[in-house]
């Protein structure tokens, strides 16, 4: 064997490569600068069948199989020491890179990072008889393309990490970090920075760290790992750190529980354990350090000190130098089984000045119960039980007790937001109480205000206004939390009822309620919602809904798409377990993506619940699909229904097998225009088979500009004449006549639209897509090798190049004061009346592009968000 520092190796008699990581030290000793020895890159991979064996953590094996695919290996084996077995795959791993969108595995859950742009993969608890290759061949796990971050953690045998790894690599993700809580911090590994700990450049504002602190035996760990699962589903992108440096629970000592091997595990458990010193508290406090760098939540099982032995009389809860970790923590939850032990911790916390940041207080007791959490609110601390906090019942998911803690964690980093935007304040003179004011909004921005005072006193902004402001001219909708400050000591600072009207109206426009942080000079802070702040506030006629939401009963007809199915304009989609119904607007969105208009989605009962109007109820369709999680990152700013190929379930062709249905005097109308009617379909509520007897025709077709131009001069003839009408009850039509200059009778006039008719009485809607030959194939909305994101703008000038304005993608070009010529691309309808010679102000968001110097994109995805303004 030829030895290394961290591993040896030879050639046996067949010529395949043995490699024994590690055989001298342990995985708790072993660290991880090793993976950083170059004598990796020197071994004889290329053609050869590798064998990997020994003692050592699973980013050690993770990181070779990853080195000798890359070196050309044959074939990659991993011996498993608990089963006896060797994990084998050739060429290609099993877990599979590219964007197939193969359902997630039964074996691991993976979730998206919006914060780092990446995602994290956690191996779950194995069956009797622990995972196998076939499982992983039964469903494989595919990466998105375009993916920069990977965290791996969970339950995985040495060779599940090494095959992911390999998958992460070959998929192009640059870096790849292992989610080791006893070693150290989240481990880089594979060939970018190996050994490195998180890097910096994923930076994260504002995270929050929590920790969980009380007496040994309390039930810490169990209660940690109920949160950490509540906390995932909040934020992806977090983290559970086992600060008990000395003594860890492992995954290992968990499974031995389970298996009723307690005695055994525990004898185990304690040989093994480290006493402190002052080098490793300084280790677990750069751990968290580093994980809040690049994580957004980080939930820290806390050690519970030092009690009655012989080296520490009297008992010492924060033993002295434990306290460098403890100052790391921004919310603490106090676990306590008696009141000595309550008070005990208060008062550790409070000799270290630490004592204003409990949040929670949690009553553990009866072990040996079945699993209960509950909290409730008792001013500034949530106060709540726990039973059956025991090992045995650490996979318990979390009960109802963890939601005032998660709403209490959201709210907490924006407070300091609006603490120190009291600095913001506009005052008139010296002196006088300052107010902050911060909202986080759905899209992840923050917005922060002080108040503006006037010197006649009755023109002065509030700092909640300013901060809503600023969120509404920043086109984020709608707010998630709003938080308020202020340097008034004496008490916790009250929004005033203009403020809390203001809010209100926000709620109305965008149907979604928001948390209000209310934060005490003394950090202690008080939460409610804005409904729950003014209950009854004024509503404006024209905001107020009537009715609810219709719903549709039956079973939609939709058939199987087949691998190669080309989707076009109007096709009607189910996905999502067959409880979510859409049109295409978009089938070459983005790589893989498709946007789609949600119609419909089915409720608890069975029935089909229509969603609102994406146009004349823009902000209202919005929060349905942020309440209803909808949402994808589209990649360049906003986030929209965006849908993968591969999870369309059933698709609708919209075939219309006899004209005869259609109203009178329709078909004329096209062949006056020249169109071929063999490619007019349906679309909506007729498509799938949920049209009601006075459902609007709803129509696709497909047509060249001067087709549509042909169509609209023969419907303004059918209108002078008494053979059509137009639907001026309609919500499209009552907004054509509310936001275009002349109002509808300009609209009708200038013949710019005439896709909404009604012909016979029957109200028939259109929807035109471009004609295109059989070579023609549409470009892709957003492609990140050819667009960069430029963010958000606001654009004025004069359109020009509209011959596309009619079609959905809606398009045309923008020449602005500066010259600028801008490509807009848009999905609002409203877009479809543009005409070369308009002045139009347009909200958007801009591309520019990365293979022709000076090409802009303007895109537009919904009317309420990227509004459409003729200025004359």
């Amino acid at each position: 064997m030829y030895p290394s520092e961290s591993f040896s190796w030879k050639l046996d008699s067949s010529g395949a490569l043995e490699v024994v990581l590690n055989p001298q030290k342990t995985d708790r000793n072993l660290p991880s600068s090793v993976l950083s020895d170059p004598a990796i890159d020197d071994l004889p991979f290329s053609g050869k069948t590798v064998r990997l064996d020994g003692n050592a953590p699973v980013w050690m094996f993770a990181n070779f199989a990853l080195h000798a695919v890359r070196g050309g290996a044959a074939e990659v084996s991993v011996y498993q020491p608990q089963s006896g077995d060797t994990a084998v795959w050739r060429h290609k791993p099993v877990i599979k890179a590219g964007d197939a969108g193969s359902p997630v595995p039964e074996w691991c859950r993976l979730t998206g990072e919006k914060d780092s742009g990446g995602l994290q993969l956690e191996f779950l608890p194995a069956p009797a008889g622990g995972w196998t290759l076939a499982d992983f061949e039964k469903t494989p796990l595919y990466f998105a393309g375009g993916t920069e971050m990977l965290i791996i953690g969970g339950r995985g045998a040495n060779w599940m990490y090494a095959a992911a790894v390999v998958a992460a690599g070959n998929a192009g993700i640059a870096h790849i970090l292992y989610d080791s809580p006893r070693e150290e911090s989240l481990i880089s590994i594979g060939l970018q920075n190996p050994g490195v700990r998180l890097p910096r450049k994923n930076h994260v504002e504002n995270s929050t760290v929590v920790g969980i602190v009380g007496d040994p035996n309390s039930g810490k760990s169990v209660l940690s790992r109920w949160l950490e699962r509540a906390i995932k589903k909040e934020w992806p992108n977090s983290w559970r750190v086992d600060a008990d440096a000395a003594s860890p629970t492992p995954n290992w000592y968990l499974d031995m529980l389970r298996s009723n091997f307690r005695d055994d595990a525990d004898g185990i458990r304690q040989a093994i354990k480290n006493d402190w010193s002052h080098e490793l508290e300084e280790r677990v406090k750069d751990h968290i350090r580093n994980a809040r760098q690049c994580l957004k939540v980080i939930l820290v099982d806390l050690p519970g000190g030092i009690h009655p032995k012989e080296k520490y009389r009297p008992s010492q809860r924060i033993p002295p130098g434990r306290e460098v970790i403890m100052r790391e923590i921004d919310l603490f939850v106090v676990l306590w089984k008696d009141e000595t032990s309550l008070e005990g911790w208060r008062e550790a916390l409070r000799e270290h000045g630490l004592e204003n940041r409990i949040f929670a207080e949690i009553q553990s007791t009866d072990h040996t119960g079945a699993p209960f959490f509950e909290t409730h609110r008792e001013g500034p601390v949530i106060r709540g039980i726990v039973r059956g906090a025991d090992r045995y019942n650490a996979n318990y998911d979390s009960g109802p007790g963890t939601a005032e803690l998660v709403r209490h964690i959201r709210v907490w980093p924006l407070a300091q937001e609006a603490k120190a935007a009291v600095s913001k304040a506009f005052l008139t003179g010296p002196g006088g109480v300052r107010y902050g004011a911060a909202v986080l909004c759905a899209d992840g921005h923050i917005y922060t205000a002080g108040q503006y005072s006037s010197f006649n006193h009755s023109t002065n902004i509030h700092a909640e206004q300013g901060a809503l402001l600023q969120a509404a001219m920043g086109g984020s909708f709608p707010v998630r939390v709003l938080a308020l400050a202020s340097t008034d000591a004496s008490a916790v600072p009250r929004p005033c009822g203009v403020c809390r009207q203001v809010m209100m109206e926000h709620v109305s426009r965008t149907a979604m309620d928001f948390d209000v942080a209310m934060v005490g000079h003394d950090g202690r802070i008080e939460i409610e919602t804005a409904s729950g702040l003014l209950p009854f506030f004024w509503e404006s006629h024209k905001s107020r809904k009537s009715g609810s939401a219709s719903s549709r009963s039956g079973t939609p007809d939709f058939k199987t798409p087949s691998q190669d199915t080309a989707y076009r304009t109007g096709d009607c989609v189910i996905w999502k377990n067959g409880t979510a119904i859409g049109i295409v607007w978009e089938s070459a969105f983005s790589p893989g993506l498709m946007l789609v208009k949600l119609k419909y989605e089915k409720d608890s009962g069975g029935n089909w619940i229509k969603l609102p109007h994406s146009l004349t109820e823009s902000f209202e369709y919005m929060a349905a699909l942020q309440d209803k999680e909808f949402f994808r990152e589209t990649g360049f700013g906003p986030s929209a229904c965006l849908v993968k190929k591969q999870e369309i379930e059933g698709i609708s062709p919209g075939i219309i097998e006899d004209t005869r249905i259609l109203p009178r005097g329709l078909l004329r109308l096209f062949t006056g225009a020249e169109m071929d009617i063999s490619r007019l379909r349906f679309t909506a509520s007729r498509a799938y088979g949920l049209q009601q007897p006075d459902s609007d025709f709803d129509l696709v077709m497909e047509a060249t500009p001067e087709q549509i131009e042909a169509f609209r001069n023969e419907a303004k003839c059918m209108l002078d004449r008494g053979e059509a009408a137009i639907p001026r009850e309609s919500g499209t039509w009552r907004l054509f006549g509310k936001v275009f200059p002349g109002g509808t009778d300009r609209v009708i006039g200038e013949k710019r639209f005439f896709e909404s008719l009604e012909l016979a009485g029957q109200k028939v809607s259109i929807l035109f897509i471009r004609l295109c030959t059989q070579k023609e194939k549409r470009s892709l909305l957003y492609d990140p090798d050819e667009w960069e994101a430029a963010g958000r703008r606001t654009v004025c000038g004069v359109a020009a190049g509209a011959s596309d304005a009619p079609f959905k993608r809606a398009g045309f070009s923008l020449v602005t004061p500066f010259h600028e010529e801008i490509e807009v691309a848009s999905y609002c309808k409203l877009a479809n009346l543009v005409k070369p010679g308009d002045h139009l102000s347009l909200g958007g968001w801009l591309l520019n592009s990365k293979t022709q110097k000076g090409v802009q994109r303007l895109v537009q995805i919904l009317s309420g968000y990227d509004p459409i303004v003729w200025m004359r």
